[in-house]
């Protein structure tokens, strides 16, 4: 496994989108597997290493899965601000991947992306060879890379100084140790399947076997008394069914009595006399309304071409009006104009002559009356024949409007009306004399209403009956429910037994596996520790074999010459090259080739061993070494020895007045590169 890119956007301090390569190569045949990514402290090293994590095991990021609240806080806070606001919509982590499974190559693209606010809505996207991932829903994408790498070897392959450190100091009980062997093997799960398989065990075995027999025999006896019940109600349903059908008989033989004697009529008889009263009513009225359409405004309907002529010429005459005022005005206005070039004022900053200003007067004035005034050409069209006002006019034109439009479509209506209101009176009058004597019809009508009482009656019982059947059985099914869960509980105690003693043998068989694969792994850790640390320390083969109790993991060092070395023996550089040992034989040991991520690996380490660690360990501990670092861990010293190792570095400085981080190829004390 490769990790080809690494992209950041808006993530921690991290402003922008930007994407860091991690393409690893080898020059005069020597491969280069280190990428190291320098910064001082607070410039975004472990913010990077975090961010890995993150878009790899999402929740689980840091070993144990994290509360809902506590991660969207966590992811919230994670989100590029500056001010105290957001600059964006959003952050995301992306990993470009290559995998080789069966000897078939695949690149991956792992995206995980969230918004800034609360509530945080989190999606995570996996592209394969270009395609979204194929066969698994998006709840299982979590699951895909959790089996693509570990949770538990994660801690292998993935590690900063204070794991480091933590490692180191594990002298009481070496539970950091005991973990992380116990995630390389796997024995983890057996761990959980053994206390899992105790909790299933201790809640099966808290029932009883007496409380069980007796709830049987309560129930047995509520299930026979309600099945007598419902026999009960199902016999009584039967009787009132049969009275039902009695009723039925009866109401058939009645009505056919009534129809016989013209009852169809009779029952009918308040109808029609309601409905005469109506009609009654309605006649007059519509005859009234013709009445009034033709005393008002129908003789107008008869003569539509004479209305339109008349319409026609109220319009030509108040066309008259309105220029025969407007000439009035336009005289007025012009008598008004020569007025004024009567007077002598008018003339006062002219000099001009009297003979001079009495043609120019006369001239503007015929000029005037030559522009503005309508002469009639056509005197018999001039004679006003209707002196009539606008009001009056506009009244007779709506008259002649509903005349010719409205009154014929009314009339006719009205007409059609009444017809049908004649036809059905006459119907009902011819109706009313067919019913026979209220004295004749009136006994049977009584019985059939009665009939009709007994039988609505009879209904509702049935349906009271229905509904205790249907609550008696489901109250008979309840129970019938309990007893088989009753029998099932103890069909389950008689199994017990068994049950017990398969879980105590299954139970010592996860015990014996554990143990068996514990001894089988522990002599080729040992072996392989011994060789690391031998390359890591300072002092020339200082350790000679190393055994390692396999029920608590405790550590026994041995010299060249057979005795023994505490681990409080060790120097503090000396534990710190001890712990990186013990990670990279454990992660050698699992057999996956996962590149290997640490963070500030030096901050602890003197000089000599920190040389050790630079010239054996890095260019050797895997394919693919990603290193964060500051400039006191690998100075210039120590990039010195790592370049020929090296395919690429970066540089992260933070600017203080942004707020935020920048980032440049090269490392310190390096010509740097363009900005990333």
């Amino acid at each position: 496994m490769l990790f080809k890119t690494l992209t950041v956007e808006n993530f921690g301090i991290f402003k922008g989108k930007h994407t860091f390569d991690f393409s690893t190569g080898n020059t005069d045949l020597k491969d280069r597997p280190l990428i190291i990514i320098g910064g001082r402290n607070g410039s975004g090293k472990t913010t990077l290493f975090e961010g890995i994590k993150l878009c790899l095991y999402g929740s689980y990021f840091r070993g144990m899965r994290m509360t809902r609240q506590r991660y969207e806080y966590y992811l919230e806070s994670m989100v590029h601000k500056q001010g105290g606001l957001a600059e964006s919509e959003g952050s995301s982590v992306s990993i470009g991947i290559e995998h080789s499974h069966l000897g078939n190559l695949s690149r991956y693209i792992i995206r995980r992306s969230w918004n800034a606010s609360m509530p945080v809505r989190e999606k995570l996207e996996i592209i394969k060879d270009g395609k979204p991932l194929e066969g698994i829903g998006d709840n299982q994408l979590q699951d895909f890379l959790i089996e693509l790498i570990p949770i538990g070897l994660s801690n292998l392959f993935f590690f900063d100084g204070e794991q480091i450190q933590r490692l180191a100091n594990d002298e009481q009980n070496n539970k950091h140790l005991i973990e992380a062997f116990d995630s390389l093997l796997g024995l983890d799960i057996v761990q959980h399947l053994k206390t899992d398989l105790k909790i299933h065990m201790g809640r099966q075995t808290r029932v009883k076997s007496d409380s069980i027999e007796q709830e049987l025999n309560v129930l047995t006896k509520d299930k026979k008394e309600l099945i007598m019940e419902i026999e009960k109600l199902w016999q009584r349903k039967a009787q009132l069914q049969t009275e039902n059908d009695r009723i039925n008989s009866e109401i058939e033989r009645a009505e056919r009595r009534i129809a016989m004697e013209g009852g169809g009529y009779a029952i009918r008889r308040d109808e029609l006399k309601a409905k005469r009263a109506v009609l009654e009513a309605q006649i007059p009225q519509l005859e009234e309304r013709i009445r009034e359409i033709a005393s008002s405004l129908l003789p107008f309907a008869i003569v539509p071409s004479l209305c339109d002529d008349v319409n026609n010429r109220l319009k030509v005459e108040e066309e008259l009006q309105q220029k025969a005022a407007a000439r009035e005005l336009l005289h007025k206005a012009i008598s008004e104009f020569g007025e004024k070039l009567g007077k002598a004022d008018f003339w006062v900053d002219l000099q001009i002559d009297a003979v001079s200003k009495a043609l120019i007067t006369s001239k503007a004035i015929e000029t005037v009356k030559q522009v503005t005034l309508v002469q009639d050409t056509d005197q018999e069209k001039g004679i006003i024949l209707h002196q009539i006002s606008a009001l009056d006019r506009q009244k007779i034109e709506n008259w002649i409007d509903q005349s010719i439009n409205w009154v014929p479509a009314e009339l006719k209506g009205l007409t059609e009306h009444l017809e049908e209101n004649i036809r059905d009176l006459a119907e009902v009058e011819s109706t009313l004399s067919r019913v026979p004597p209220e004295e004749v019809i009136s006994p049977l009508v009584r019985e059939l209403n009665n009939l009709y009482k007994e039988r609505e009656a009879n209904a509702k019982q049935m349906g009271a009956m229905e509904e205790k059947i249907s609550q008696t059985d489901y109250k008979l099914k309840n129970v019938e429910r309990q007893l088989e869960k009753r029998f099932d509980e103890q069909e389950q105690l008689e199994a017990m037994k068994a049950r017990v003693e398969l879980e105590k043998k299954t139970q010592a068989a996860l015990s014996e596996y554990a143990s068996t694969l514990r001894k089988e792994k522990i002599k080729a850790i040992s072996d392989q520790f011994v060789i690391t640390f031998n390359q890591l320390s300072s002092k020339k083969n200082l350790l000679h074999h190393m055994h390692i109790d396999d029920t608590n993991f405790n550590i026994t060092l041995f010299r060249m010459n057979g005795s023994t070395i505490s681990k409080e023996e060790l120097s503090a550089g000396e534990k710190q090259i001890y712990a990186t040992a013990m990670l990279v034989t454990l992660a050698k040991i699992s057999d996956r080739p996962i590149p290997f991520i640490i963070d500030t690996p030096l901050s602890r380490l003197d000089s000599e061993h920190r040389a050790k660690l630079a010239q054996a360990f890095f260019p050797n501990v895997s394919h693919q070494v990603i290193i964060f670092s500051t400039d006191t861990e690998i100075d210039r010293h120590y990039i010195d020895v790592l370049r020929p190792f090296v395919s690429r570095s970066y540089i992260l400085n933070y600017d203080e007045s942004g707020g935020y981080t920048q980032i440049t190829a090269g490392y310190f004390w390096e010509e740097r590169g363009d900005n990333i």
